[in-house]
This record gives C-alpha cells, sequence and structure tokens, in this order.
C-alpha cells in the first residue's frame, strides 16, 4: 500500500509534550495557509495569529467552547490525524512539516 504525499503537524505544549499529526496533502492543501501562519509561532507567546487559532481549534478532543479566534466550522477538522504511540514515522512521503502550539 502507498501512502499519499502528507503534512507533517508537530504540535508542542512547551514544556510538557509533543503531538504529531500526520494530514494527507489532499487535505492539508485546503488549510495550507493558516499552517504557515501558525509555523514558528506559539499561543501564549504574543506571536499567536490566525493560523495558530485554526490549528488549536482543528486539533481539539472535547467540546466545542468558543475562544476568541475561534470557529466552529474547523473544531476538530484535523484531530483524526493525530499519530497515536510513539514508533517512528516510516513509509510515508512527507512534503511539509509545520511546528506550533502553546506555551504553558
Amino acid at each position: 500500500m502507498v501512502n499519499p504525499p502528507s503534512t507533517l503537524l508537530i504540535w508542542e505544549k512547551n514544556p510538557e509534550s509533543l503531538t504529531f499529526y500526520l494530514i494527507p496533502n489532499e487535505v492539508a492543501d485546503k488549510y495550507r495557509n493558516f499552517l504557515a501562519q501558525a509555523h514558528n509561532t506559539h499561543i501564549g507567546s504574543g506571536t499567536e495569529n490566525e493560523g495558530t487559532h485554526f490549528v488549536s481549534n482543528a486539533i481539539a478532543e472535547g467540546e466545542y467552547e468558543p475562544y476568541e479566534g475561534s470557529n466552529e466550522a474547523h473544531h476538530g477538522l484535523l484531530k483524526s490525524y493525530k499519530l497515536e504511540g510513539s514508533d517512528p514515522i516510516m513509509g510515508v512521503h512527507i512534503t511539509s512539516v509545520y511546528h506550533t502550539g502553546f506555551l504553558l
């Protein structure tokens, strides 16, 4: 089985954890502008923007709770692409990597 080209999203809860999302490019391409805005920025650092708010909302797993910058249509949109476990990512053509998150 050949995996589709994908985008790797790294969500960091600094300093506690990293979570990885492997998003098929056919999905990521629809939201590439938000992902690019969020790259190398973190909520809580004064660098948050429309992209970080999108990512935070799109990976949310609980009930929708509105906050400034959130959009109910994006809530949980990317949560199904979360990678579980600690196995290496292998056999996947990753074309883009984005890093963002939240400073605790």
